[in-house]
């Protein structure tokens, strides 16, 4: 498994220690071979996690003529080496193991041929395990000989809390294990209580830079813990200053001056990135404080901490998923995926004049064809005389009944808005024959040598590379359609400067240099004085006729520490602004249609300009790499909001059919209203999609704060869909901070923080979301999600056990639901259940789900 990237720091310095031949000067061999992706070999002392296939390096690849590489100890038959190369080495293998691996090491140093023996203990384990305390004896922080059931009822002493912790360390931030043995040397052997293990995490925590929340919510408002607790503890002090706010924006931020109030929010609100859990959790509402804290107790709070690091989360993640992935259950969701995505695809042109208009099926209009190979001479009356370009096209009076047809194969770059005033039953599809014509967002095709130019490169290797010109806002940098992205990069802009957020706090004023990672990017946009100053753009869209938005831009920086990515690549995608359906009329279809490389979202309801169209459908439609763009910097507190996904409807009477969508920043197909909207959500259907690796599935909700019964979910239908990986890693991979309503804006992996927003549906969100008539979720496949798989955040009896023979396959150890409820008064803690009957049949009320399990 992948290190943290601080161990690996310490084992490569370590190891070049060990291997440097004399006359050679420290900067002159820090070569590592595959630094990133590989743990390297260091002394016996220390212990090396691998999985099956990863690689074992030496650092100072540069002077090692030659190394033989060998496996000794109990277990060395477990572990096979390959791809013995001079620097690094192949584990693979079929069963778990730990042994010793040895390299001798041949080098030249002063004219003459010496050798070296290295040597560390290497521990395989090809199957991670899926609960919390076996992974914590695979880590090595918990004892082995002791079983799960034994460490319920054996309570835990100081003495043996702290040793615990220290293997955490160990494992963790190495570095920091001198203080945690200096500050715990005179922990007694006597029992430690409950309340004592929330002063004691927060220490530990403090130690391993792990001391700010990942749950910005505010659970258990009403539990006065701080009077019940005594605070009287033998190592952990409540005199010793905060080092750091738990919360540093909460508008309550005092109650965090005192280490007992900051330890009891913080263990409540720093969660595993894995489970969801909190690094402790109450039994009924109790959390028996005065109790004797357990050996499990204590395991699962030292687990969640280590867990709730996005790395560590990921690369458990990835391992589990890697085994599911391997059973028949598993093959056979992915070929029925397989089937639809290549259905959806593949869809044939059907859409035909007719005297009758069939929305979907038939226009009765004039038709008018666009083509990459058109002339905008044309008329643009037949597929013989198409015209070439969006902008031809838009000086087209259109009237109803009108169709457009673009020819399959083609791409619109800086494609923005298919608007035409009033005008309804207009019907937008495909001719010809091949892919999907493509809508796109993106600047065109930015690869080419002499589009990059090398800005900045350091001693370490890093080669940051600047954009020939001047960018909009860029959610995703695409490489070879997907082969391959860049991450935007997410420093917060106080109307001066840009500031690096880190670890959710703001530090120095933002520097490339110094703070973009390897396939990051950053687009400095030089935002101008009020009212435009923290806006992505400068109008409120578009410029009628010519539609033209006055879009922020700067100068782009992409890290690539490989090279020229013009030169890397022969393809390269940015995702812009540029809106593509925003604000239809009535009657309007887009038909075999892909969408993508925009920041934001395939919608085709409303605008604050004018209410939402009705009876709008999108079918056999692609959306992808969608979203992920700043859209504004809050000021009422360091805060920063990105948008964007896959297909919005936001009226009624409204179809999502067949769409395929993926790598979205947020939701595939999604029916979401407004307050400053009106009007019923009525027969809103979404039937037979694919939604895959988005952080939401999909949603419902209906934004309202207050209450209006004329504005409610009427006869909605979403069934036979296919929800998989959702939550997964994609290119949304941004710095943990604010919305403008206080929640964290996450990683936006799903696996990361405690309130992601990963799921495989989410039915409502914050506000009002009840419904009149009927609402079916039926038929529908909701598959790996990295987070819950299902998120009710308003549940209640009558509203939400709309669920009906659905199949729910979730990864071991990964929450099957979310749900807030009401009667229960857990507003800010949005409790997860692992158990799938108890989350599935008994609260959603799914009696004919079909649950697999892994």
């Amino acid at each position: 498994m992948k290190l943290k990237k601080t161990v690996l720091l310490l084992i490569f310095a370590l190891t070049i220690a060990m291997i440097m031949p004399e006359g050679v000067s420290h900067s002159q061999s820090t070569a590592v071979e595959a630094a990133t992706a590989a743990p390297a070999l260091t002394s016996k002392k220390m212990t090396v996690f691998v999985g099956n296939g990863e690689k074992i390096s030496l650092a100072n690849s540069k002077i090692i003529k030659k190394t033989t590489w060998t496996v000794t100890g109990a277990d060395k038959d477990c572990i096979k080496l390959s791809a013995k190369k001079k620097g690094s080495v192949k584990i693979t293998g079929k069963t778990a193991g730990e042994a010793t691996l040895k390299a001798k090491v041949i080098y030249m140093s002063g004219g003459k041929k010496k050798s070296k023996t290295l040597k560390c203990a290497v521990r395989v384990r090809y199957d991670i395990p899926a609960t919390e305390y076996e992974r914590a004896v695979w880590y090595g922080i918990a004892d082995a000989g002791m079983s799960e059931t034994d460490a319920a009822a054996e309570p835990i002493t100081y003495k043996d809390f702290c040793a615990m912790a220290g293997r955490m360390i160990k494992l963790y931030k190495p570095s920091a294990i001198k203080g945690w043995n200096k500050l715990t040397k005179k922990a007694p052997d006597t029992v430690m209580k409950r309340e004592a293990a929330f002063l004691a995490m927060h220490y530990l925590a403090e130690a391993v830079d792990l001391n700010i929340v990942n749950d910005h919510m505010h659970p258990y408002e009403d539990f006065d813990f701080c009077s019940n607790a005594s605070w009287e503890d033998p190592v952990f002090s409540i005199d010793t200053p905060v080092k750091s706010n738990v919360d540093p924006f909460y508008e309550d931020r005092h109650m965090y001056s005192r280490i007992d109030n900051a330890s009891f929010y913080f263990v409540i609100r720093r969660k595993s990135c894995i489970t969801g859990f909190a690094l402790m959790e109450p039994v009924d509402g109790d959390w028996r404080i005065k109790e004797d804290l357990t050996y499990k107790d204590a395991v699962e709070a030292v687990v969640r901490l280590y867990e709730s690091d996005e790395e560590v989360a990921f690369a458990a993640s990835e391992k589990i998923l890697e085994k599911v992935l391997e059973t028949p259950e598993a093959k056979e969701i992915l070929k029925k995926a397989d089937e639809r995505r290549e259905a959806i695809l593949n869809t044939d042109n059907k859409i035909v004049k007719s005297d009758t208009f069939i929305q979907g099926k038939t226009y009765t209009g004039t038709a008018y064809y666009v083509s990459n190979n058109g002339d905008d001479d044309n008329d643009g009356l037949s597929e013989e005389t198409p015209i070439k370009t969006i902008e031809r096209l838009r000086w087209i009076e259109l009237h109803e009944g009108d169709a457009v047809f673009f020819e399959r194969g083609s791409v619109w770059d800086e494609c923005e808005y298919l608007i035409f005033d009033d005008v309804e039953r207009l019907t937008f599809s495909a001719y010809g024959e091949g892919p999907k014509p493509v809508l796109s967002g993106s600047l065109g095709n930015s690869s080419g040598a002499d589009k990059w130019t090398l800005y900045y490169e350091g001693k370490d290797g890093r080669k940051i590379w600047k954009y020939h010109e001047k960018t909009p806002e860029v959610g995703v940098i695409v490489f070879d359609d997907g082969d391959a992205y860049a991450k935007r990069d997410t420093p917060y802009w106080d109307d001066k400067k840009y500031i690096d957020i880190e670890n959710y706090r703001l530090g120095d004023e933002y520097d490339v240099k110094k703070h973009l990672e390897n396939m990051c990017f950053f687009p400095a946009l030089e935002y101008k004085e009020e009212p435009y100053d923290r806006m992505w753009m400068f109008s409120d869209g578009f410029v009628k006729k010519t539609c033209t938005s006055l879009y922020v831009t700067g100068n782009l920086y992409l890290r690539c520490d490989e090279g020229n990515p013009g030169e890397l690549y022969k393809d390269i995608r940015m995702s812009t602004p540029h809106s593509f359906m925003q604000g239809m009329y009535d009657y309007g279809t887009c038909d075999n249609l892909c969408f993508a490389y925009s920041t934001q979202t395939v919608c085709g309801g409303a605008t604050r300009e004018r209410g939402a169209g009705e009876h709008l459908i999108f079918q056999n439609c692609e959306a992808k790499w969608m979203g992920g763009g700043v859209y504004y910097y809050g000021d009422e507190f360091p805060s920063i909001n990105l948008m964007g996904g896959g297909f919005n409807m936001n009226g009624g009477f409204e179809q999502i059919i067949n769409c395929y969508s993926h790598h979205c920043y947020q939701e595939g197909p999604t029916c979401e209203s407004f307050e400053y909207l009106d009007g019923m959500l009525e027969d809103m259907h979404i039937e037979g999609n694919l939604t895959e690796y988005c952080v939401m599935g999909n949603m419902f909700t209906n934004w309202d704060q207050t209450w209006r019964d004329t504005h409610l979910f009427k006869n909605v239908s979403y069934r036979d869909n296919m929800v998989l990986f959702s939550g997964f890693e994609n290119m949304y991979t941004v710095k943990p901070f604010f919305t403008e309503q206080g929640r964290s804006i996450e990683y936006m992996l799903g696996w990361l923080t405690t309130d992601s927003r990963a799921f495989g549906l989410m039915t409502a969100t914050d506000g009002l979301n009840a419904y009149v008539g009927s609402f079916e979720v039926s038929d529908n496949l909701f598959a790996f999600s990295y987070g819950k798989l299902i998120e009710i955040s308003t549940f209640t009896e009558k509203y939400s056990k709309v669920f009906d023979r659905n199949t729910y396959a979730q990864l071991p150890g990964f929450a099957w639901l979310s749900a807030y409820s009401e009667a229960e008064g857990t507003w800010h803690s949005r409790p997860r259940m692992i158990d799938p009957k108890a989350a599935i049949i008994d609260k959603m009320g799914d009696k004919k789900a079909k649950i697999i399990r892994f």
